[in-house]
């Protein structure tokens, strides 16, 4: 019997089995992708940079911390040294009282540079008798010494310097000393006394140096007591970081021969008082430009104060012959307050005017631009300024008449200032030019208008002034599209209780009248004008009709601000307000006449025997 053959199995193969199975086993082997790797990557960078800027601050905070107890320890220990000298040595090198420390030196203390200032005055104690007293006079002032260290670390981070002091007195009884004294006092532009100005002290005495540095005290005043007597020698110098300067000057000296404030003297038995006045410094800018505002460059001209250090022959505090530069302009960022005139003495154009009138004055830490408008030159050219003989502003609208008994010419000043000096006729006014000069727009009944007339202050009840007013004026018409300069106001200066800023002021202007938006000297209605004298924002150029808001504010409630009167100075077209010019004139006399329909009328004369000459009309009103 035949076996049956074996039937041979077949098998379908899967070609994709192989690769199916060799991706699975790739994707177990490789880990993570690409991408995931930089995800992680990114997220360790964030968590270790923080943990990295909080390690920073952490050592910078302990830094401080442990420079901070090092400072202090390192002026403890100097403080201590010094109570171990003899009193005698108690001093600062070269200086009074004299002694053995050195005005400042440098200490390396566990890894940290500190500065030392030492500073050591003797002290007049009033229970004795006072040096120069006449009722309870003291032979002997220098009665004990204060020492002061200061330490510093200018290279740490946050450190506040360390200021630890003493008295040292002296063992045995006082004797009678052959030196004086000098009682420096110091004060600001409104007479308010200023402390933390820094006095600094020089004179040669039989061949011997001193110097002294010391500050004022809350009262201004700072006491020099125990100097050796001597004749116009100690010279002094009163400086404040941003404030002016002001300094004795030595008789005879090159330049000054005869100074208003010789160096002091100092004699036996008495003390000399001396003052001075320094306030924050203010920044100006001259502007030669043509009539209708074209910049014109390179222009030579001469500026200078009222303020005078000496006499026979004058010589004045501030003074010289400067160029605008290519742009017209010509800056300065650290003029004294004073009494400024300028000289026009290019020899390429005649003066047509100023804005604002010359001479101008500059307030302390105020910034101010001061126009020079030019003219081609001219042979017998003539300006004419025309102001109020009572505030000394430009008048509006003024009519000049000039004759020679030939040609006659007649020109309007510029339009010049507007303002307002009382408000006694109450709220309700939109626009100043149609009615009353004492109304005013609204105001939120915290203001006194009308007590006393032609003043502004918070309103009182039972003797207690109200924390804050604020009034809107009504709106004032310049008739046409205008340039606004300055804004100004008296007085200038506020009571000091009354706070830094007590007086704040913001303008609004348009073209129309319509609305609006009250702004401050950088276009916005978050800042406000807060000393007289500043220069108007460039956003109310173009415009005609100006608005002013008045917001009066008092820390304490027994004082108030006030304001007596307010005004701007505008011009249009370039025309320097209350100014007239001609040019090409001929020469001998010509009669002026000025008129004004709220003036008297003013009648002079001229005999114009010169290229350029100028003429002032003081106009009283009616």
């Amino acid at each position: 019997m035949k076996e049956p053959t074996a039937k041979a199995k077949s098998y379908k193969l899967d070609p994709t089995s192989s690769s199916k199975a060799t991706s699975y086993q790739l994707q177990a082997r490789r880990g993570f992708s690409f991408i995931e790797l930089l995800i992680a990557i990114a997220v360790f960078s964030i968590v270790a940079a923080g943990m990295i800027q909080a390690f920073a601050r952490t050592t910078l905070v302990l830094n401080a911390s442990r420079a901070k107890v090092v400072g202090t320890f390192l002026a403890s220990e100097l403080l201590e040294e010094i109570r171990n000298l003899a009193y005698t040595s108690v001093g600062v090198e070269g200086s009074v009282p004299d002694g053995v420390l050195k005005r400042t030196e440098e200490h390396e203390h566990d890894s940290f540079s500190f500065t030392i200032t030492n500073t050591v005055r003797n002290i007049d104690d009033p229970f004795d008798g006072t040096l120069g007293s006449t009722t309870a006079p003291d032979s002997a002032p220098a009665d004990y010494k204060l020492v002061e260290v200061k330490v510093d670390c200018e290279l740490c981070a946050n450190f506040n310097p360390i200021v630890l002091t003493t008295t040292i007195a002296p063992k045995s009884l006082e004797a009678p000393e052959e030196g004086g004294g000098i009682l420096v006092k110091v004060f600001d532009a409104s007479g308010q006394a200023l402390s933390g100005a820094t006095v600094d002290v020089s004179a040669t005495i039989g061949g011997d140096t001193i110097t002294i540095q010391d500050i004022t005290d809350v009262d201004g005043l700072l006491s020099l007591i125990g100097l050796p007597t001597a004749v116009e020698k100690y010279n002094l110098i009163v400086n404040k970081s941003g404030y002016s300067t002001d300094r004795t000057y030595p008789p005879g000296g090159v330049g000054n021969p005869n100074p208003t404030k010789s160096d002091v003297t100092v004699a036996t038995g008495t003390a000399t008082v001396i003052g001075f006045a320094i306030d924050k410094v203010s920044s100006l800018t001259v502007r030669t430009r043509d009539d209708i505002c074209t910049p014109i460059a390179d222009v030579n001209f001469d500026l200078s104060g009222s303020k005078k250090i000496g006499h026979d022959p004058d010589v004045f505090k501030f003074g010289g012959s400067f160029s605008t530069d290519g742009d017209g302009n010509k800056s300065w960022s650290t003029l004294e307050w004073d009494e400024y005139t300028t000289t026009l003495t290019d020899i390429a154009y005649d003066l047509a005017g100023t804005i604002p009138f010359s001479p101008f004055s500059l307030s302390p830490n105020a910034s101010q631009d001061l126009f020079l408008i030019l003219k081609p030159k001219s042979a017998k050219s003539l300006l004419i300024r025309v102001k109020d003989s009572a505030t000394g502003l430009p008048i509006t609208g003024a009519s000049v008449a000039i004759s020679d008994g030939v040609t006659s010419y007649t020109k309007d000043t510029g339009r010049g200032a507007k303002g307002q000096g009382d408000w006694s006729g109450g709220a309700g006014q939109a626009t100043s030019s149609s009615a009353v000069e004492s109304r005013y727009f609204s105001q939120d009944g915290n203001v006194d208008t009308a007590s006393p007339m032609g003043s502004l202050r918070l309103t009182s009840t039972f003797g207690e002034y109200a924390e804050s007013g604020e009034l809107v004026s009504s709106a004032f018409d310049t008739e046409t599209q205008s340039t606004f300069y300055t804004l100004t106001w008296s007085p200038s200066t506020q009571p000091l209780d009354a706070g830094d800023a007590p007086i704040k002021v913001q303008l609004a202007s348009n073209l129309d009248g319509g609305e609006w938006n009250f702004v401050g000297p950088d276009g916005t209605a978050e800042t406000y004008y807060t000393s007289s004298g500043e220069t108007l924002s460039s956003v109310h150029d173009g415009d005609r009709y100006m608005r002013y808001k008045i917001t009066m504010e008092s820390a304490s409630t027994t004082t108030t601000p006030s304001i007596s009167d307010i005004s701007f100075l505008y011009s249009t077209d370039c025309t320097p307000p209350g100014l007239v010019f001609w040019s090409g004139l001929s020469g001998g006399e010509w009669e002026i006449d000025a008129t004004h329909p709220e003036y008297i009328l003013v009648e002079e004369s001229i005999n114009l025997d010169n290229d350029w000459q100028e003429k002032v009309l003081s106009m009283t009103r009616i």
